[in-house]
């Protein structure tokens, strides 16, 4: 069993170990120490990262009560090494995991509701309860749960024996056997976790809910601590600052101005479709009628419009609407929509994929893909 340094000092970043064994282990080497600092990931939480004897190692794990450090480079049984942990990884891990547990004991506090899942993730965390809740009590929660970070409140360990875990009230999502470890957080919370955590709750400096979301009959929330969040916040800031100046609005206008954006942007979208549609009855109306084939270039966005401009042609004449709406900037590539009023466009799909490096099918009425050609190829196959 490999002494856990991280039990009794989660802040220790190094620390000295004798190595107990070496063995190879495909392309590298599985170190396993007499003690180590490096948590080895659960209850969430990943394992940490860092270096023995300056070496990065490529893993950490745990099985059987022992931890395996996976290094690219072999170390001597009886050797003493220096482990040197990545501290703002293992830091931002500990505000993470720390705060997640503070805001899980204010909303079982407050709701009576269960943690049921958790996620760390490397943007944002996620927590499932299994309780539906709207903004104002979850924003409530949020409030009282940095207030426990403001309190400063210590966080214990400790391994209570089986005689005191029955009596004992704490949080949990499964049965436990065994071996229990606790994570007390004074006047606020008792969990089982695995995991290090910091000293007191002030080190975790921030809780900040992201936003929410109806999930498996309960809530998940998306949140962020300490400096993660300080990040995020600020993102959202230089956003908001952003856009402020882009529309000459102040930060507490934001949400209304990009309401009028948007309503002005929808307005000439919906005047600009009444135009185009305007154009292309005019062009299907000049364009000529007959049986052969009218192969038109166009550069169509819309390809509702596309289809309806197709429509319209295919409804005046006898033979084929070939149009062909470039895909590059090269113009190399072209998409493709072949209709006909009667009869069927599957013959002439099929000879146009094959001469035209093209892909695509349809029914008889009409037929869709595209064709990797230049508009000279496009051309001469219907002239040939």
């Amino acid at each position: 069993m490999t002494e856990r340094i991280y039990d009794y000092d989660s802040h220790a970043m190094t620390f000295s170990a004798h190595v107990l064994s070496c063995t190879p282990k495909e392309d590298a080497f599985d170190i396993v120490l007499d003690r180590s600092a490096f948590f080895p990931g659960g209850g969430g939480q990943d394992a940490d990262t860092g270096t023995l004897d300056g070496t990065p190692l490529l893993e950490v794990f745990e099985a059987d009560e022992i931890i395996h450090h996976i290094s690219p480079q072999p170390f001597e049984p009886g050797h003493m090494v220096e482990g040197q942990l990545d501290q703002e990884t293992r830091l931002g891990n500990m505000q993470q995991h720390s705060g997640e547990h503070v805001l899980c004991a204010v909303l079982h506090n407050r709701y009576g509701v269960d943690n049921v899942g958790f996620h760390m993730g490397s943007k944002e965390m996620t927590l499932d309860v299994n309780g539906v809740f709207g903004a104002e009590e979850l924003y409530a929660a949020e409030e009282e749960a940095n207030r426990v970070v403001r309190a400063d409140l210590p966080f214990t360990i400790s391994y209570p024996t089986a005689a005191e875990l029955k009596t004992l009230e704490y949080r949990s999502k499964k049965e436990l056997t065994g071996t229990v470890r606790i994570v007390t957080i004074e006047e606020t919370d008792r969990c089982a976790c695995c995991a290090p955590h910091v000293m007191h709750t002030g080190e975790i400096g921030l809780i900040k809910i992201l936003r929410f979301e109806r999930y498996k009959g309960g809530t998940r929330v998306y949140f962020l601590c300490g400096l993660k969040a300080l990040a995020m916040m600020r993102m959202y800031q230089e956003q908001v600052y952003g856009i402020d100046t882009l529309l000459s609005a102040v930060p507490e206008d934001t949400l209304a101005a990009v309401e009028k954006a948007l309503a002005q942007t929808n307005a000439l979208k919906e005047q600009r479709v009444a135009a185009e549609r305007r154009l292309i009855q005019v062009l299907a109306d000049q364009a000529p009628t007959g049986s052969d084939p009218l192969v038109l270039f166009e550069d169509f966005s819309d390809e509702i419009m596309a289809r309806t401009y197709v429509n319209l042609l295919t409804a005046r004449r006898d033979g084929p609407v070939c149009l062909f709406i470039p895909r590059n900037e090269e113009k190399t590539v072209f998409r493709y929509i072949l209709a006909i009023r009667d009869g069927s466009v599957r013959p002439l799909c099929k000879e146009m994929n094959t001469a035209l490096s093209g892909r695509g099918g349809g029914s008889d009425a009409m037929a869709q893909g595209t064709a990797n050609a230049t508009e000279n190829e496009i051309r001469a196959f219907f002239t040939k």
